[in-house]
């Protein structure tokens, strides 16, 4: 809607605002490579932004970007550029593509001149935009070498910039830094192109006739771009976005590539190589990474779905491979179905499915169970003709079942068993096969739940409480979510909570004190989320596709902490 589009803008353009600040500051001057300068040239409607910066200040705006807490992905870098995202409440609120030359690969610019030729927005004082020629270069470039698709708005951005300037463009400097770089015929192509959508979309075209002419004649010594352009001709309509063939879009590249005169022969040579085996793995989805298991422990209510479910998301959108999952001992695995079949089995012959409720953190496990009658339901400790007694909770019920002492001990071993095993299928190895696995629950819960449970003389039940602990695997990031017993019952009032609650927080409290897992306090819900780009850095820590030389933060073991 246009209210949720105004908001993302002013999002975008503030968070934008703090970073052209930090940098300007620090002496690092910015370019918004993809605007135009037409109304709003702030470009929020990208993917993430463009932004150009000189060589020699690339790491100080990188240091910059990660001191304001943006998240370096470094498994989707490219050479000499970085992309970064910023999180807030699990949410990202800005993306920045920071440049140091516009080029794919290989370049296809004068960045000196662009440099020299920059000028500011006129609707907007944060933005500084490429010179209307450079506009025009940079966006067939884009269109043609790096999507193999134009789409309205860089057809747009074109319009924009030809009315700018009301017919004064340089055109000698656009066919100069195109032949520089080897593609005067992409340049030939896509102008040609763009001629024939502007007569076909608009009154008025703005191309120069003279220009349009001269592009012609370039085609005509190019018989495969000549024939490509009569195809898209021979179209019954105008389709935007426009397909321009990735087989032919290489093809120019390649050309591109062998033709460069700022390149030395054996130079292109090895272009030509590296970016073949570069888009070999792209295509592939070839992406490794270094896995990894990140734990989420609390008690209910304490958000631990909300706040992994998040994450999740935040992972999936930087392009990791993350996978979510959720346990809870003896509602899950082997555990559960023993608890099923025992309750078959126990249960008198009365009509009814068995019914369950699972759902965030306000999950009943599997010794929770009732029995859905079509009668209606009296509960056992109600007095007859007196008013029912307060339901039972969860805890209570489990304490009752596991009287007998074989009882207690075969469910706890069970559950341990269960546990151990299941987080090794479903996390550790696949960790191990470098997928990043973010677990809400983990076996720190199943052992609180198992010590609640069982009474304190029972020592060979208690027993598979230490095994547990010792044998499950070891998650590379663990925390355990705090909260307050009263915020938890504010949080569902409808749930039925034990008595023990205040217990059972001391329990995590110790369990985190014992084996280093990091507390956090829930009094604010989801703000330690604006933190989590120093762990999430950790994931590219061991890039083994890395096209930059790491910055010396990462020689460090990673970025700061924010504020730090």
């Amino acid at each position: 809607s246009l209210a949720a589009e105004r908001e993302w803008y002013a999002t975008q353009r503030r968070e934008y605002g703090l970073v052209r600040d930090a940098w300007l500051s620090a002496g690092v001057a910015c370019l918004m490579i993809k605007s135009a300068g037409s109304y709003p040239s702030f470009p929020h409607t990208s993917d993430n932004i463009d932004v150009l910066v000189r060589p020699e200040h690339g790491p100080a705006a990188r240091d910059v970007l990660r001191r304001l807490g943006y998240v370096e992905l470094r498994n989707v870098e490219e050479p000499q550029k970085h992309l970064f995202r910023a999180f807030h409440g699990g949410r990202c609120v800005s993306a920045i593509h920071v440049h140091e030359r516009v080029a794919w690969f290989v370049g296809f610019f004068d960045d000196d001149a662009l440099w020299a030729r920059r000028r500011r927005a006129s609707d907007d004082p944060l933005v500084d935009v490429p010179a209307p020629e450079d506009t025009i270069l940079i966006n067939l470039a884009h269109a043609c070498y790096e999507n193999k698709l134009l789409r309205l708005s860089e057809v747009a951005r074109l319009r924009h910039a030809l009315r700018d300037c009301a017919g004064a463009l340089d055109w000698a400097y656009m066919e100069r830094v195109a032949a520089s770089r080897g593609w005067l015929d992409g340049l030939a192509f896509m102008l040609r192109l763009y001629a024939d959508l502007e007569a076909a979309l608009f009154d008025a075209p703005l191309l120069p006739a003279a220009v349009v002419e001269r592009c012609a004649d370039a085609l005509r010594r190019v018989d495969f771009a000549a024939r490509r352009l009569a195809a898209l001709r021979a179209a019954p309509a105008v389709d935007l976005p426009l397909d321009l063939s990735y087989s032919f879009c290489k093809r120019l590249y390649y050309r591109k590539i062998l033709a460069d005169p700022a390149r030395a022969r054996r130079e292109r040579w090895c272009d030509v190589g590296l970016t073949l085996l570069w888009g070999l793995k792209l295509k592939s989805g070839l992406r490794p990474q270094p896995g990894m298991v990140v734990a989420l422990s609390g008690p209910d209510g304490s958000g631990k779905t909300a706040h992994a479910e998040a994450l999740v998301a935040a992972l999936r959108l930087c392009e990791i491979k993350a996978d979510y999952v959720w346990t809870r001992g003896g509602s899950t695995g082997l555990a559960a179905l023993a608890g099923r079949v025992w309750r078959r089995l126990a249960a008198p012959p009365r009509p009814g499915p068995l019914g369950t409720r699972r759902g965030g953190d306000a999950e009943i496990s599997s010794d929770c169970r009732v029995a859905v009658s079509p009668r209606p339901c009296v509960p056992a400790s109600a007095a007859p003709g007196g008013d029912a007694a307060p339901p039972a909770d969860h805890l209570a019920r489990r304490r009752r079942r596991l009287g007998h002492p074989l009882v207690r001990f075969l469910w706890a071993w069970l559950v341990a068993a269960d546990q151990v095993g299941t987080h090794t299928l479903r996390a550790g190895l696949p960790a191990l096969l470098g997928r990043v696995v973010v677990a809400d629950r983990y076996a720190y819960d199943a052992a609180v739940e198992m010590d609640a449970s069982l009474p304190p003389e029972a020592r060979w039940s208690r027993l598979a409480i230490a095994a547990l602990l010792r044998l499950m695997p070891r998650p590379h990031l663990a925390y355990v979510l705090d909260v307050a017993p009263e915020a938890a019952r504010a949080r569902k009032p409808d749930e039925v909570w034990h008595a023990d609650l205040e217990a059972e927080r001391h329990a995590y409290r110790a369990l985190a004190e014992r084996f280093g897992l990091r507390v956090l306090s829930t009094a604010v819900v989801m703000a330690y989320m604006a933190d989590f780009e120093t762990w999430l850095n950790a994931l590219f820590l061991g890039n083994p596709g890395q096209k930059n030389v790491p910055d010396p933060a990462w020689a460090r073991g990673g970025a700061p902490w924010r504020g730090a």
